[in-house]
């Protein structure tokens, strides 16, 4: 596992009408390299401006690519209108690129509007060729679809906004976005209404399909995260929540399903916003909060055979509630550094 900084982005206030977003960047000794930079300034709005549920990748050259979710508010009547934007920056919190509009939505209304359009869980990922694969859910008349765009890390368009036509389920709910090599995404998701539902796919970072949807087919799944990750030895660990408490799949490295783990089940049920990662050694390293105190903070581990090696156990407690991220980015892999000690032997003669 290599050593990287850790870009942060926070949701600020910065008056009663509007919402921004900033950027933070840490070493990964914990250190703040950079503070506090504004992403987004909206203090020349006109109308109430909220930028808010952002998602966030860095790719190999550096570059950061962002997503997020934008809504502002009509002037005297209660209506709204929302899109999804995306943007480049560097290390430092400098503009590359954009914001582009990627939704070009121009409907205004509410949640009781016929045809009204909503966006829901922006996502992005990026490649290892320097492109950046992002999605949505777009949501109307109670129909969700999940829509995908690519750009490169100069801020091209690679491919515009395509539909993914799912024919598991009535549309995709809860979509992750993870990296994978040769330039490949997988995206994971609930189908939504469907007992059984967690579902993959893999798609090329120039937007074609890989390998179309995969049905999990398990029983017992709870309305949850799915989120997946790329091994060191090749392999691809997909992770869900049960209804008492986890389980994971071991995918090959062509991404044909390989293995299901039994269900590990938690000492405190099912839970909400599971993050799945990886070490050295190929493990599937999962986390996730309870859902019924929101107080409990749990881990589980796994072998890239499909097995529990820890079964889940609570790792932290709290006496106020706890959240993680719900885009899959809850956990990171970190290593520390390595240190030479050479010993020379004493020989007495």
């Amino acid at each position: 596992m290599v050593q990287r900084n850790v870009h942060c982005l926070d949701l600020i206030n910065c008056n009663l009408s509007a919402g921004e977003l900033e950027y933070r960047l840490f070493s990964p000794s914990g250190d703040a390299l950079i503070s506090s930079v504004k992403l987004t300034d909206l203090g020349a709005v006109t109308l109430s401006t909220y930028d808010n549920d952002p998602s966030v990748a860095v790719a190999p050259d550096g570059t950061v690519g962002v997503v997020w979710n934008r809504r502002i508010y009509a002037s005297g009547v209660y209506q709204w209108n929302e899109n999804v934007y995306f943007a480049t920056f560097d290390a430092s919190g400098t503009l590359l690129s954009g914001p582009v509009n990627l939704t070009n939505n121009d409907t205004w209304g509410t949640d009781y509007d016929a045809d009204f359009y909503r966006f829901y869980a922006p996502v992005i990922t990026a490649t290892d060729d320097n492109r950046f694969v992002m999605g949505w859910q777009k949501v109307v008349n109670n129909t969700s679809n999940f829509f995908y765009a690519g750009y490169d890390t100069a801020g091209t368009n690679i491919f515009s906004p395509k539909i993914l036509t799912t024919n598991v389920g009535v549309g995709i709910e809860k979509p992750i976005l993870n990296s994978l090599s040769g330039g490949k995404v997988i995206l994971t998701w609930i189908a939504a209404y469907l007992p059984g539902s967690p579902v993959y796919a893999v798609l090329n970072s120039d937007g074609s399909i890989f390998q179309p949807e995969v049905l999990l087919n398990v029983d017992s799944i709870y309305y949850g995260t799915v989120d997946a990750v790329l091994l060191p030895n090749g392999k691809v660990a997909i992770a869900w929540q049960t209804n008492a408490g986890v389980q994971f799949a071991i995918l090959s490295s062509s991404y044909a399903l390989e293995s299901i783990s039994t269900q590990g089940d938690s000492p405190w049920g099912p839970g909400n916003d599971l993050s799945v990662t990886t070490d050295a050694d190929s493990h599937v390293i999962m986390v996730w909060p309870d859902e019924f105190t929101e107080q409990h903070f749990q881990y589980a581990l796994g072998d890239s055979a499909g097995s529990f090696v820890t079964l889940p156990m609570v790792f932290a407690t709290s006496s106020y509630p706890v959240y993680a991220n719900s885009r899959g980015q809850g956990i990171a892999p970190y290593t520390l550094p390595v240190t030479t000690h050479i010993y020379l032997p004493l020989i007495v003669r």
